[in-house]
């Protein structure tokens, strides 16, 4: 009998050792006792009493002389049981110290136990009493069970996933300067948000502008030469200067000597007696409406005679060129009137005959939504059949048709016009690159590190994403779109 079950004491459980019944007569009743029913053994025993015998329906025990002779009672184990399952706890981010995993214990008939497993799908088969914990930033599967015993067999496991979020540390590279030719100075940084004695290790790059690379961000070191006014003397003088550049930007710096007293500069910028200046142009190019636009910024830097500077002049930005840039730019009026008015019509349209790495893109969501962990932001969700999959392939598909990278369609406008013109009432924000064949992590890399599309990737409010990379001539046409 099972653990705590009730002995069966129907007839058929006795039988006749010794003697025989004569014919017709048969064991109609009998009373069946068991001395062991709380514990799991093998040596209890089964005491038979009671016994009546009928011919028919006629009462003829009273011609037997009964003996009894015990069973031996065998008690079996049954599965425990989980009474109050464990909860998993939530939000727990690194904090360079062990933390517990769940909520609470959760109950069973007799203990729980608990193991660490690699999924969710294979069970570990070596558990413990010892309540998980854990320091290190890592998804953890724990496994639990009501555990075995002398009475009971371990019941079946269940899981819980449990994450322990990444911590945001920043390493902030320190300001350097140093004399023109002279060797580069140590370079130091601050690190902030580790935790105990953990130590980041980090290295330090100059970068130099590479549009291919890179694209917006580099950072460069500028020495400007010193004039004493009037001297003609030129001593050197070196400034470190951090730039945070579009991908069609460039720079050059000039310096002029001048006179004593009072000079006015062009602008109407008025230098005093002893004061020095030096300036600096940056020309950058934005692509919008099919058009490359060039504009001119001056800087002019005022410095005082001991070095010190005096005031900073900015004239601009200032357009100074405007090129058609779209080979394709004569049909798009025929190309606006063949755009389809339901979005996955348009879809197919746009798509027909380009190739999309979905395998990349995939790729880069992970990344993604790898990054957002860390922040203790919720992952992204992408299926190319929501309104942010739609628009991203639409987005893609005619940056590779008129090869061009920028958030502004000559077909359709911005990507807001573009979800207006199918009626998507949602929120809706871009990020679009055109390079050259990328890896995953050199996408997540490139669109992470500028701020202003690292922000767009990180916005809480957003819950959709469709990422389409378009791969033609070469070249990877990317387009990220992010919806509430």
């Amino acid at each position: 009998m099972e653990l705590n079950g009730e002995i069966a004491t129907d007839v058929d459980k006795v039988s006749v050792i010794d003697g025989s019944l004569a014919d017709g007569q048969s064991i109609t009743a009998v009373t069946l006792t068991g001395s062991s029913t709380a514990a799991v053994t093998t040596s209890g025993t089964i005491t038979t009493s009671a016994a009546t015998i009928k011919s028919g329906t006629t009462d003829v025990t009273a011609n037997y002389d009964i003996s009894y002779a015990d069973g031996v009672l065998t008690v079996v184990p049954i599965k425990a049981k989980v009474t109050t399952a464990p909860t998993a706890k939530t939000g727990l981010k690194y904090t360079g110290e062990a933390q517990a995993l769940l909520n609470d214990d959760g109950t069973a008939d007799n203990a729980m136990e608990y193991a660490f497993g690699n999924d969710t799908t294979t069970a570990p088969t070596e558990y413990s009493t010892t309540v998980p914990s854990a320091t290190n930033a890592d998804t953890y599967y724990i496994w639990y069970r009501a555990a075995a015993d002398a009475n009971h067999y371990a019941s079946d496991p269940a899981v819980l996933t449990v994450t322990i979020a990444r911590a945001a540390a920043t390493v902030k590279a320190e300001n350097k300067s140093k004399e023109a030719g002279d060797d580069d100075p140590a370079f130091t940084a601050t690190v902030a948000g580790t935790y105990g004695s953990d130590a980041l290790t980090y290295s330090f790059k100059l970068w130099e502008r590479n549009i291919n690379d890179l694209g917006a961000v580099y950072w460069q070191e500028i020495h400007r030469p010193y004039q004493t006014a009037g001297s003609g003397v030129t001593v050197p003088y070196s400034k470190r200067v951090d730039t945070h550049l579009s991908p069609d930007t460039t720079q050059t710096t000039t310096a002029e000597p001048v006179a004593t007293g009072k000079t006015e500069l062009p602008g109407g910028i008025e230098l005093l007696s002893g004061q020095t200046y030096t300036t600096e142009t940056f020309t950058e190019s934005k692509t919008t409406g099919g058009w490359k636009v060039t504009y001119e910024t001056i800087y002019t830097y005022i410095y005082n005679a001991d070095g010190t500077l005096y005031a900073t002049h900015k004239d601009g930005p200032n357009e100074i060129e405007r090129v058609q840039v779209f080979e394709q730019q004569t049909n798009l009026s025929r190309d606006a009137a063949a755009i389809e008015t339901n979005i996955q019509a348009e879809v197919i349209r746009v798509s027909n005959g380009l190739e999309y790495r979905r395998d990349i893109a995939a790729s880069v969501l992970a990344g993604l939504n790898a990054d957002r962990a860390g922040l203790g932001l919720a992952p992204l969700t992408m299926t190319y059949d929501s309104d942010a999959g739609r628009l991203s392939t639409i987005f893609a598909a005619d940056m590779a048709k008129y090869n061009y990278g920028d958030i502004e369609s000559p077909l359709y406008g911005t990507v807001e016009e573009l979800a207006k013109r199918y009626g998507v009432e949602k929120a809706v924000s871009i990020n679009v690159w055109r390079c050259g064949e990328k890896s995953a992590d050199e996408i997540n890399t490139r669109l992470q590190t500028a701020e202003s599309s690292r922000n767009v990737r990180m916005d809480g409010s957003k819950a959709n994403v469709g990422i389409s990379i378009v791969a033609q001539n070469g070249f990877f046409y990317i387009a990220e779109v992010f919806t509430e």
